[in-house]
This record gives C-alpha cells, structure tokens and sequence, in this order.
C-alpha cells in the first residue's frame, strides 16, 4: 500500500521492501503500470468473485503469454479495490509490454470470468520515481469510466499535464432555470439526458463533468423550492 502514498518516505521504504522480496528495484529503474477493474468486485456487487480467484487468474493468465516473462510482475489490489499489475524491469526487458501480449492478457482474464465485466487500463512507461504520477494518472482515467464499459484502454499521464484540457460543462442552469419555472418539466428532462448522453459522454474528464452537473441541478432545484416556497424535506418520507 505505500506505493500509493504521496510520502517520500513511504517511497524509499517501498523499494526497500520490494529489495528485499528480490525486486532489484531503485529510482531510476523503469516500469510500466496494468489496472485491472472488475466491477463487481469494485463495488462488492452481491456474488462477486473472491479476491483470491481473481488473484490467480490474473496470475494465470499472465503466465500464458510468454513476453511477460521478461517482466519482475508485481500483483497487488490498490485502496480502489481495483488490481494493479506493476511491470519492473528485468535485465531482458523490452519496454514498453507488446500490445499483443496485453491484449492476449485481457483476453484471457475476460473468458475465466465471462459473467463479470472487466476493464484493463495500460499506463505510460515510467521511472520508478515517477510512479505516484503514474498510479495518480491511473486513478484520474479510471474514474472517469463513469458507466463501468468493459474495455482495454490506454491511460495518457500527459492529459494531467494539459491545463487548457477542458474539464467542466458549460453552465446550464439559466436555460434549465426557465424551463423548469416556465412548467416545461418533460423538456427539461429530455435536455439534461442529452446533455448526459452526448456532451458529458465525450468529454477526457467525465467524472468532474458528472460532478458538475449534478451540483448544477441540485442548487437548480434547491433554489426552485425555496422560491416556490417548498420545503424540501417533505417530498421525502421513511423509505427514502
């Protein structure tokens, strides 16, 4: 776990750890980070697959394809619930991995779980200094796979590094205002689904887009019952 913390210390007791297990790792050392996402293990979906039976497919499943034996592997299950395959180099090591070898990787995992969607996230190549930017990079593309698509994709740590990558919706709230005061509920409901479906799904950081709009219609509807002279805690009772 003190590979995904911040502190420098936590970093050198990290390598020292990973030296002493026989990862000849060190700061410079090069590596390449995989995240494994199996949603129903994610989010503890009643019936999902144990923790150790993913484990050993994984491991399974990498053992099958050949190239990663090129590879010092390091399988751990990061604070997200979510599997991380660390890539450390090896005196043979051909960085980055083949996207064959993932592929036939993610392949395989998928068919000994064909009832639980899975999604494989592939990091940059990186020194092993830089891995908080890596595991940071991760983090920040995987949350925006807001709608949990089983999918092999490729994390871009240079998305974090683009401060005019637009991030937010444009504000919706006087057009939604007037049609909410104006009675037109259907029409509003058909405007934020689109906004839903086409603005918000394209946008690189869906997850801070989906958190801007629902605060845009909370403060929407918060403001409209307070002029209406609603109180708001009687549209709810014991059940919800």
């Amino acid at each position: 776990q003190k590979l995904y913390s911040n502190g420098p210390e936590d970093m050198e007791r990290s390598i020292e750890l990973l030296n002493e297990a026989g990862y000849p790792v060190h700061q410079d050392s090069m590596a390449q980070l995989l995240v494994v996402d199996v949603f129903a293990y994610t989010h503890s979906t009643p019936g999902y697959p144990a923790q150790r039976d993913i484990m050993a497919a994984i491991s399974s499943a990498l053992k099958e394809v050949s190239s990663f034996a090129n590879f010092n592997l390091l399988v751990s299950l990061n604070p997200y619930r979510q599997f991380t395959i660390l890539l450390l180099e090896k005196e043979e090591s051909h960085f980055p991995a083949e996207e064959k070898a993932i592929s036939d990787f993610y392949d395989s995992l998928c068919q000994r779980f064909p009832d639980f969607p899975i999604a494989c996230y592939i990091g940059d190549l990186f020194q092993f200094s830089n891995i908080q930017l890596a595991v940071t990079a991760a983090n920040h593309y995987i949350r925006n796979n807001v709608a949990d698509e089983p999918t092999l994709a490729h994390i871009d740590q240079g998305l974090l590094l683009q401060e005019d990558n637009p991030t937010s919706l444009p504000d919706y709230q006087n057009y939604w205002s007037k049609l909410l005061y104006s009675g037109q509920r259907g029409l509003l409901k058909k405007d934020i689904d689109f906004c839903l479906d086409t603005k918000l799904a394209v946008m690189p950081n869906r997850f801070q887009a989906l958190c801007d709009l629902h605060r845009q219609i909370i403060q929407l509807f918060f403001k409209y019952y307070y002029d209406k002279g609603i109180d708001v805690s009687s549209l709810f009772n014991e059940s919800f």
